[in-house]
């Protein structure tokens, strides 16, 4: 998810009970790994070190509480399941039917990508942790249209962090090498000039698929 990219209009969609004592900010659930300036949050910018402990010791990326140790989901894009690594935490199955309610990428409401840019930059508040944006990856996705976006539903066995590279930068995701998926779902569809659009038809194929021999 990589944070929602801004609210979403209109009415807020209710906060189930598993949410009620997490973070909030005009009636709305902030994500764990959102980054925060001035006592606000940043829609669209993560907490660099918030993301890394919450994969590295299994926290969800919304609430920020232990993962489930009977399933964990995943939200990936075609590019990360290609790579064989999801670049953000997992989450708590209502945890990931919130964000969907509320993200606007997760949710298709939204076809680009806003610009985030790099924000105002540090402040000079002590207590502030927007020195501790990851700029690279929201940088990159800036006004860029939305991809297609999946759910993964994982044993907590094969949730297995992971060394990984993008844009030169070294970072931390989830490992999706030898992982069979208890259950994949397509979130949203990608848009129109969407990056890795070539690989949605191929994992939606695989998708029915797998749902068609299940059976």
């Amino acid at each position: 998810m990589n944070t929602p990219s801004r609210p979403v209009a209109g009415p807020r969609p209710p906060v189930p009970a598993a949410l009620h004592s997490a973070r909030s900010h005009s009636g709305l659930v902030v994500p764990y790994i959102t980054a925060w300036h001035a006592g606000r949050p940043m829609w669209g910018h993560v907490a660099e070190q918030a993301q890394a402990r919450a994969i590295t010791d299994g926290l969800c990326q919304v609430c920020g509480l232990e993962l489930d140790d009977t399933r964990i989901v995943l939200t990936v894009r075609p590019q990360d399941i290609a790579a064989a690594v999801a670049p953000e935490p997992g989450l708590h199955p209502a945890c990931l039917r919130y964000a969907v309610a509320a993200c606007p990428m997760l949710s298709g409401t939204r076809p680009l990508y806003r610009p985030v840019g790099h924000g105002p930059g540090p402040c000079d508040q002590p207590d502030c942790d927007c020195a501790l944006w990851a700029p690279a990856d929201s940088v990159g996705r800036a006004e860029q249209p939305a991809e297609a976006w999946y759910e993964l539903w994982i044993s907590p066995a094969d949730y297995r962090p992971t060394a990984y590279s993008t844009n030169g930068r070294q970072q931390i995701g989830i490992s999706l090498r030898d992982v069979r998926p208890r259950r994949m779902r397509k979130i949203r569809a990608s848009e129109p000039g969407a990056s890795h659009a070539e690989l949605e038809p191929v994992i939606d194929l695989t998708i029915a698929t797998t749902a068609l021999f299940s059976k």
